[in-house]
């Protein structure tokens, strides 16, 4: 943010999991950050219009959100010149890499707090899960510990696939979240897609046909597979190239509304 603001760049960070902490919840994730963009433009102390070029950057988990709102762009939020956007180390959706059930690192609560988030967003697919969650309470079949304050999975044992894809094989929870995965349509912004070879946090491959669909749907994209590195090595490695693109798109950008 720091090199961001030394460019004399209004810097915008966006609360895109919402009042729940819904990061799987991709489609609202992209609504508030068009919807944050739009407030800071009407913010008339900060100097800027509807003609100011904007750039969206996320990494992980903020890579997700960057994606759907860029794709959510052209229909959702037309006005804003939203003209490059960056994204790395977030694959396509937060379904696509079960294994890290069974990582046994601190990314393995990932996809079980994506399973929490999509029976909070989505609650007409995972409603009937709901019910059998509280029939399976009632005839003892699970426990129910009323002793955690915390939320609670409306998922029982008994739901898990055999393949041990855990609650994402539950009813209703893969669809709910493969509803929103990116890659539905191709943004109208320039895109910068980037991304560890052995990340250990998505497959790369989700990630090579992410931009083979964006190429084929007619968007200028970049894309950069870093041989060398992980998730969070990557994420900083990628500082100052990342930066040098939004400049150079946004420089591009003015230039062409100058002439």
């Amino acid at each position: 943010m720091h090199m961001a603001l030394r460019r004399g760049w209004t810097v915008l960070t966006v609360d895109w999991t919402g009042p729940q902490s819904s990061f799987a919840d991709l489609e609202s994730s992209g609504r508030l950050i068009l919807d944050a963009i739009s407030a800071a433009i009407d913010f008339e102390p900060a100097g800027l219009s509807s003609e100011t070029p904007v750039a969206l950057w996320g990494y992980s988990g903020g890579a997700l959100a960057t994606l759907f709102a860029a794709e959510l762009q052209p229909s959702y939020a037309p006005n804003l010149k939203i003209v490059c956007a960056a994204a790395g180390g977030g694959g396509v959706d937060v379904a696509s890499t079960p294994d890290m059930f069974e990582s046994r690192t601190a990314l393995s609560g990932i996809p079980f707090g994506a399973c929490i988030a999509a029976a909070r967003s989505f609650r007409d697919p995972t409603r009937r899960v709901a019910h059998r969650n509280r029939t399976a309470i009632r005839d003892g079949s699970i426990r129910h510990d009323r002793r955690r304050t915390g939320p609670e999975l409306p998922i029982p044992q008994n739901e898990f696939d055999p393949d041990r894809t855990h609650g994402l094989g539950c009813t209703g929870v893969r669809p709910a979240l493969e509803a929103q995965r990116c890659g539905q349509h191709g943004p109208a912004a320039a895109m910068l897609l980037y991304h560890a070879i052995h990340d250990q946090a998505t497959e790369i491959d989700d990630v090579d046909r992410l931009v083979a669909f964006y190429k084929a749907s007619g968007v200028r994209v970049v894309y950069r597979r870093y041989r060398f590195g992980e998730h969070m090595i990557v994420m900083l490695r990628a500082i100052r190239p990342v930066l040098k693109y939004l400049s150079d798109q946004v420089d591009q950008s003015e230039t062409a509304q100058e002439s």
